[in-house]
């Protein structure tokens, strides 16, 4: 990671570095083949797979509906590079999940901003956004054990 960094701002290159090192981190983990196969592609460099989390002002939420399925709601601003793919949420009944949610179909609504900077960054809204169950990554402990890390 230190080589790659040095070797990331030897050239300026505003690549989000550190979140996307979470994100494999957190795919990495899972044992489902999709996502096995999603971090596979991010280290193809084909994706870009980032957490939609931003302390301060991350305002997302994960529950069941009334018929037993998962749906995310709420919203997230100035996420790093408007192409991200994944999302973090935790839960209004207690615990914690970690979610990954493509962008095709019905997706997230994501409109690009930029920092002061000229970075590019994203807005994140999401309105009872459909979750898979094969979308989680983790739950419960091992869920916090992951985000400690």
């Amino acid at each position: 990671m230190c080589l790659i960094a040095e070797e990331l701002g030897r050239q300026l290159c505003a690549m989000p570095l550190a979140p996307c090192a979470a994100a494999a981190l957190a795919l990495a983990a899972s044992k489902s083949t999709r996502h096995l196969q999603c971090l596979e592609a991010l280290m193809r460099g084909e994706n870009l797979v980032l957490p939609a989390l931003r302390s301060g002002n991350a305002r997302l939420a994960l529950a069941r509906d009334a018929a037993g399925a998962w749906k995310v709601s709420g919203r997230c601003d100035g996420i790093p590079a408007a192409s991200a793919r994944a999302l973090s949420s935790k839960p209004r009944q207690g615990g914690t999940h970690r979610v990954l949610h493509g962008r095709q179909g019905q997706g997230p609504e994501m409109k690009p901003a930029r920092a002061a900077d000229g970075t590019a960054l994203a807005c994140l809204r999401l309105r009872n956004l459909p979750v898979p169950d094969e979308a989680i990554v983790a739950s419960g402990a091992a869920a916090g054990a992951l985000a400690a890390k």
